[in-house]
């Protein structure tokens, strides 16, 4: 493949990703269908795509979902019924409501524990309100 058609594809796939990525923060999507779509992306590329075409997709994206981890995504679990982060400075942070730590870990008692999407998000200029987190990466009870 000629460079200045990698460079077009590399280009293509970049905004595919970025696309993904965005859609995913404003629909609240799950970790499985962002793969999903990111492999689908992948599979799409014309073939014999140079490895390099991949590798710098495959960096991008991952200054993508350090991103979400930043900005977007909190964690928690439900504690009888109601979602607690472990982020001192949310309101819904567990110590705040009088839970324990001991408590907050115990297993049995905390359900969906993991990566949910924020009630609330800035992204590039408006920002997007949900009513409630949205899972992302998580236990499947909650």
């Amino acid at each position: 493949m000629r460079i200045e058609r990698a460079l077009a594809v590399r280009d293509k796939l970049k905004t595919r990703i970025s696309d993904i990525y965005s859609m995913a923060a404003i629909c609240a999507m799950t970790s499985a269908d962002i793969n999903a779509a990111i492999a689908s992306a992948r599979a799409e590329a014309p073939k014999g795509t140079p490895q390099w075409v991949f590798s710098y997709a495959d960096g991008f994206r991952a200054a993508l979902q350090d991103r979400l981890y930043d900005s977007c995504l909190v964690y928690g679990g439900f504690l009888n019924g109601r979602f607690y982060s472990t982020h001192s400075n949310r309101p819904d942070y567990y110590e705040k409501h009088g839970i324990e730590p001991s408590a907050f870990a115990d297993n049995a008692a905390v359900k969906g524990r993991g990566h949910y999407w924020r009630e609330s998000i800035a992204w590039r200029g408006g920002t997007y309100s949900r009513d409630t987190v949205k899972p992302y990466f998580c236990e499947e009870s909650a």
